[in-house]
């Protein structure tokens, strides 16, 4: 497997990792963890990359059978048996419905025998359920729509009634959608929770594993991040819901620079009573740390210990497992590019935690996934491990001394295979780490050609009057259903517009088509295949501002923004008088939050800020401190804007535990206001681009160029979005106490009071109204100057 990373070509082999040099001692008392050598060898089918290893009984002969859910152009799913002498039967396949990147065993209609559900990775993502049929063989019974590109699925009975409910890691939707059992495996999406919702790139929710954090008796998530570099927390509600989730940062260690979420596992690993999560994290520099999340009981991991670390290749696989048998978990790391597994022994106590040095396995590939199960029917755990780049499973028997039968399976020859996983330059305020973690959450097949677009030529050639077909489909008008590529391709072959729309007009459609979607077929209105919609005004309205509307398929999100955008003309608010600039260029990004190094701008009671938000690598998100304290407050935040917007509001220190409080929409010209009661701190409000079926990452691009990084003179000038960039803010603050440095120069002078008399007698002013009352009199000139030459703290 030949791997790109940051510009290097490497080829993986078997290899020894280069251990870091460890300091812990292994206590006399403790046994060694041994494993033999991976004779049980299970290789997919050629196009099957396995993305999981889970256990479930395919064929109903009432023992569990290794599943390997994967990544697969043909659709399959691969299973075979595990024999009594711990070999690996024949592979067989079962057809479905598209990729499969996960699946769960569950009881999900109560009548005593468990399902299969399949989380189907598509564009268009999907749950499928297999159902035993008569014959004692899997099959399909049920499609549950979902959102964009699933990729792992949790379990618990959410809400209480006894039933088996889903959490599912929706990557592109950027959420985790909960599904909620009405008792019969009828599922209804109950919430769909934004996960780190003020990130200006995309979050990367990857996996998500269901466990009581908080020791409340309620199932509650953990959600890896890998484009923000975090652990989202989700407690579970009564009712079977999830609040806003609290994030916990990755720490950096010495030569370890922004580490990054990949796989991770949770159990309690120091044995005090509740769930820690294993993160073995990604670096760019020399170290691969090992990460133990410490649970402080109530859900909170702000104990982050680096209990190892490897030097050479990259992390991803992780897994807890008991498997010396003294009662706590050991864990299962790997990496790759080189590619390697190391065992880690606990050797914890109650001082404190600490892993023995790993023992190295013989690893050839990339270990994505691991399971601990007895494979070989003695008394202790075995690893099996899915490799999705070698197109195999492999199981390691451990050689613990418990009396267990002998195991005699035939070691086999493991094919190698080649890959390449391009790596590409990274946005501003982000990791390299999250970059190369993207690029293998992302290995294997990929999602497939995109859906065929339905597609300037005069009328009546091209159009939907033109009388054409689909432009991916031969008919014998001429001429193709969507303008835009009907010209570019009538531009090389203009008898494609002239005689007929052949063979060689539709190879043309595919090469020069490429966003090229605005009219498609189907209504706006209606969620369809294909990209785009009927309505080329409305798809030109909505495609640049949604890349799946584009360029994969007109979903339900797709739906909902031409529902609220489509017709409306752009709009330009009135900034108020006496409105500071946030004077941010667009291109510099420096008040960003956790998005780029921490900084923030202040937004004092009584005060307004005007601002732009654009669209770009990353989105744009202005980040404003309202500041802290010990008691309690009610503040007033008015957002209006030219843009659909978004405001959020943080609370915490960024590192964690960082909670989204709350999420507001609109925009558009339409002045929001919201009241809320603040305790404690600190407090941000994040103004950004959004609605309230996704983020906005695209449309509204910046059009002022870099002086540091100026655009070629071969370059086009760059185009404004549909909608105006600029917004203005207000923070009040009845409760608080006045604020009397109205320009925010840290001291209140005649410059102040030049301000405050400008502004009297004025209603509902936005600046001077010291006592909140609604306007600018003697009351508030007094306080001002009660307050003269006095240091502002607020």
């Amino acid at each position: 497997m030949t791997v790109q990373i940051n510009g290097h070509s490497m080829r993986l082999v078997c290899s020894v990792m280069t251990l870091m040099v460890f300091a812990w001692i292994t206590p006399a008392s403790r046994a060694d963890i041994t494993f033999g050598e991976p004779d049980f060898y299970a290789e997919c089918t050629p196009a099957h990359f396995p993305t999981r290893a889970r256990l479930f009984d395919m064929d109903g002969d009432g023992k569990n059978d290794l599943v390997l859910p994967g990544r697969d152009p043909l659709n399959i799913l691969n299973w075979c048996s595990i024999n009594t002498d711990g070999s690996a039967g024949p592979m067989q396949t079962v057809a479905v419905d598209g990729q499969v990147d996960d699946a769960v065993a569950a009881d999900i209609d109560g009548d005593g025998a468990a399902e299969l559900t399949l989380v189907i990775r598509s564009y268009s993502g999907r749950l499928q359920v297999l159902r035993r049929a008569a014959s004692g063989l899997m099959v399909s019974s049920a499609i549950i729509p979902l959102d964009r590109e699933p990729r792992s699925i949790a379990k618990g009975d959410f809400d209480g009634d006894g039933d088996i409910d889903f959490a599912v890691s929706c990557y592109a939707s950027e959420h985790i959608a909960i599904l909620l059992n009405g008792g019969t495996g009828n599922f209804t999406v109950s919430q769909r929770i934004r996960v780190d919702a003020w990130s200006g790139g995309v979050p990367g929710p990857q996996d998500v594993l269901a466990g009581d954090l908080n020791g409340d008796g309620r199932t509650d998530l953990v959600v890896g991040c890998m484009g923000t570099r975090r652990f989202d927390i989700f407690f579970g509600q009564a009712g079977g819901s999830f609040r806003a989730p609290i994030s916990w940062l990755t720490p950096e260690f010495p030569n370890i620079n922004k580490p990054a979420v990949v796989t991770f596992d949770i159990g309690d690993v120091d044995g005090d009573g509740d769930i820690d999560i294993l993160a073995p994290l990604l670096s760019t520099g020399a170290g691969q740390p090992v990460v133990i999340f410490r649970n402080d009981g109530a859900g909170g991991f702000a104990s982050a210990v680096k209990v190892g670390e490897v030097s050479g290749g990259y992390h991803w696989g992780a897994l807890l497992a008991d498997f010396d048998g003294d009662g706590d978990l050991d864990a299962v790391t790997s990496t790759v590019l080189t590619g390697n597994i190391l065992v880690w022994r606990n050797d914890s106590t109650a001082a404190g935690l600490a892993f023995a040095a790993p023992i190295s396995l013989e690893y050839s590939s990339f270990a994505r996934h691991f399971l601990a199960v007895n494979i070989d029917g003695d008394c202790d755990l075995d690893l099996i491990e899915a490799d999705i780049s070698g197109h195999f499973a492999l199981g390691y028997r451990n050689l613990q001394d418990c009396g267990g039968g002998a195991f005699t399976a035939t070691k086999q020859p493991r094919v190698k295979s080649e890959r390449t996983v391009l790596a590409t330059d990274y946005a501003l305020g982000d990791s390299p780490a999250c970059v190369i973690a993207r690029q293998l959450a992302g290995f294997g097949a990929d999602l497939g050609a995109l859906p065929a677009a339905a597609s300037l030529v005069p009328p009546p050639a091209c159009g939907p009057s033109g009388g054409g077909g689909r432009c991916d489909e031969v008919h014998a008008n001429p001429g193709c259903f969507t303008t835009p590529c009907c010209d570019a391709v009538c531009s090389v072959a203009p008898d494609c517009c002239i005689v007929t729309w052949e063979e060689v007009c539709v190879d043309l459609a595919s090469t020069e088509c490429d966003g090229l979607v605005c009219p498609s077929y189907g209504p706006c209105n209606e969620v369809h295949p294909d990209p785009g919609c009927e309505d080329p005004d409305c798809c030109a309205r909505v495609t640049p501002l949604d890349g799946y509307c584009d360029g994969a398929t007109w979903d339900w999100v797709c739906v909902a923004r031409a529902a609220a955008l489509c017709g409306l003309p752009p709009c330009t608010i009135t900034v108020p008088a006496g409105a500071r600039a946030n004077d941010e260029a667009c291109y510099l990004h420096t008040n960003d939050g956790p998005n780029r190094l921490g900084a923030v701008s202040q937004l004092l009671a009584g005060h307004t800020v005007a601002g732009s938000c654009t669209t770009g690598s990353p989105r744009d998100t202005d980040w404003y401190t309202l500041g802290g304290g010990t008691g309690s407050r009610v503040v007033r935040l008015t957002l209006d804007a030219e843009f659909p917007a978004e405001l959020h509001l943080m609370r915490g220190p960024m590192n964690g535990p960082f909670e989204t409080h709350s999420i507001w929409f609109g925009g558009r010209c339409a002045p929001m206001v919201q009241n809320i009661t603040l305790t404690g701190g600190p407090w941000y409000a994040v103004v950004t681009l959004g609605m309230d079926v996704g983020p906005i990452r695209s449309g509204q691009p910046c059009t002022e160029p870099d002086p540091a990084n100026p655009p070629s003179p071969d370059e086009p000038p760059v185009l404004p979005g549909f909608d105006g960039t600029n917004y203005w803010i207000r923070h009040e603050c009845p409760s608080c106490p006045p604020n009397a440095d109205l320009n925010q120069d840290g001291f209140v002078n005649g410059a102040d009071l030049g301000i405050l008399l400008g502004e009297f007698g004025v209603l509902h002013p936005h600046i001077g109204d010291l006592n909140f009352d609604g306007v600018v009199n003697g009351a508030d000139l007094g306080l001002l100057l009660g307050l003269w030459s006095q240091t502002e703290t607020l």
